[in-house]
């Protein structure tokens, strides 16, 4: 009961939270349907300075606590904002310190917070589950599941401080992996401020191409099901439901 009674307020704190963003933010969105507009608000981001960075640093840091937000339109925030290469640094920044704080506070509490995302099956089966739990394999295995796009990767940080891994080893797994997406996204928004649609479509293309050689890589050490088990054990948690 007390279990239930905290997600249904965590949940009605995230629809607060995004409500008033959303409320509040409204009218520069709408500025962002124009190029005048768009690139109004990158000069206005960057005259801000470091204010305009932990501005949008925060939101990152919010979609990655809060799982429910989508990682890509965020990402192509950055690009939007800063562009390609600082996008994708600030992107590495902030996912290095948000993958920090999650690990080191599920390492703390455990199943008190993994309860919220996971039910205790879950987390049971999760535990138990001998592919995640092979010190041989596990490097290799995050290293496949974060360079392809699509996986549930802020969720695999949760479940960070129950794998036979070092700390400091996995959160630079999970951020330098994401180098690849990091630089689609901030490509795309880049190319969206100024106006480049084919350019926007390209870097999507070419990760289209990336995933399938990967693919076609860890076809030969692993067998796909207990890839697909595997992702499919975390993609299909409670996540905050009620």
């Amino acid at each position: 009961m007390k279990q239930k009674i905290v997600k249904t307020l965590i949940i009605i704190g995230i629809i607060t939270l995004l409500a008033t963003i959303i409320y509040l933010f409204f009218p520069i969105l709408k500025k962002l349907l124009t190029q005048e507009g768009r690139l109004i608000f990158r000069d206005r981001i960057n005259e801000l300075g470091i204010k305009g960075i932990l501005l949008i640093f925060t939101l990152e840091l919010v979609k990655m606590l809060f799982i429910i937000i989508p990682g890509e339109p965020i990402e192509i925030f950055y690009g939007m904002c800063f562009g390609s290469i600082k996008g994708t640094i600030y992107l590495l920044i902030i996912s290095f310190i948000s993958s920090y704080i999650i690990y080191t506070i599920v390492n703390k509490y455990q199943e008190k917070i993994l309860l919220l995302l996971f039910s205790k099956e879950k987390i049971e089966k999760i535990k138990k589950n001998k592919l995640l739990n092979n010190p041989q394999k596990i490097e290799n295995i995050l290293t496949i599941l974060f360079l392809i796009p699509a996986t549930p990767k802020d969720l695999f940080i949760y479940i960070g401080a129950l794998l036979p891994i070092s700390k400091w080893k996995f959160i630079l797994i999970v951020t330098i992996y994401r180098i690849p997406s990091f630089i689609t996204s901030t490509i795309a928004g880049d190319s969206i401020t100024k106006n480049s649609w084919i350019t926007v479509v390209m870097p999507y293309f070419i990760l289209i191409i990336f995933t399938v050689i990967i693919q076609k890589i860890h076809k030969k050490h692993y067998d796909d099901k207990e890839i697909q088990e595997v992702i499919n054990d975390i993609k299909n948690s409670e996540k905050i439901k009620i």
